[in-house]
This record gives structure tokens, C-alpha cells and sequence, in this order.
């Protein structure tokens, strides 16, 4: 007998990217005019996306209001002392990349893969902070 999920339950997905963060690039044009998107920001949509399948499964496309948190862990420069590093492990990183652009590649990336389409969500919480081990923590919540 199969299991009928009522309509007033929540799903909830978390997702984590073991992967220093990646903003989105700008689109390039070649001399040809041809538009493409820079080799980086492919690679780092691919990425979260390939994670974001590995942890949801065959749960499905999330399709009502969706809720969401993003906490990105900034790698901390090599340049850094240990003792600055201690210091600095959850600080606010207030440098580039963009927060902003951030968020738009793993918006992107989720397109398709957890929601249909990334319009759905209309709360959005997110934060870059220094951390030991670069990686991007998703929490999606159906409302």
C-alpha cells in the first residue's frame, strides 16, 4: 500500500556543497557575438546541482511557496596566521564575492532539481561567514 502525502504537510530539504562558494559571472560574448556563460560558473551550477540530486533523492520538485536559508563558508586566505584564523572562524566576510550573485548561482543551480522554478521562493535568508572549511549550506522549507 502506498503512502499518500497530505496536502498540509512540509517538506523540508538540506543541502550541503563541500565546495568553496562560486558567484555567478556576468554572461561573456564572443567577438562572433556569440553569449556563453564563463567556465566557473558552469562548473559551479553543475556541482550544486549534482549535490542537491545526490540529497533529495527521488523526492521530487518542491512546487508551492518555498521558504529558504543560505549560509555560505568563506575560505579564509592562506596568507592568514593561525592566530588570525582562530579569530576569525565564523566572522562576518564583508569582501567580495557579491552576496548577491552568490545566492543567484545556487538559484539557479536548484532550478529544476528542487523547485520548478526559482520564483517560488518568496523568503529568503542568507549569509557569508568565515569558516575553516569552505562550503554552501542550503535549507529549503515548503510553506
Amino acid at each position: 500500500m502506498s503512502e499518500r502525502k497530505s496536502k498540509y504537510t512540509t517538506r523540508t530539504y538540506r543541502i550541503e556543497v563541500p565546495l568553496a562558494p562560486v558567484a555567478k559571472g556576468r554572461p561573456r560574448m564572443t567577438r562572433s557575438g556569440h553569449v556563453y556563460t564563463p567556465p566557473k560558473t558552469a562548473q559551479a551550477e553543475k556541482d550544486v546541482a549534482r549535490m542537491a540530486r545526490a540529497s533529495i533523492g527521488g523526492d521530487g520538485l518542491l512546487e508551492g511557496p518555498l521558504e529558504v536559508k543560505i549560509r555560505f563558508h568563506m575560505p579564509m586566505p592562506q596568507s592568514w596566521s593561525k592566530r588570525k584564523r582562530d579569530t576569525m572562524d565564523l566572522k562576518a566576510h564583508c569582501s567580495k564575492p557579491d552576496l548577491d550573485n552568490l545566492v543567484k548561482l545556487v538559484k539557479d543551480a536548484l532550478n529544476g532539481i528542487v523547485w520548478v522554478d526559482d520564483s517560488q521562493v518568496y523568503r529568503l535568508e542568507s549569509s557569508k561567514l568565515y569558516m575553516r572549511e569552505p562550503m554552501t549550506v542550503i535549507e529549503v522549507r515548503e510553506t
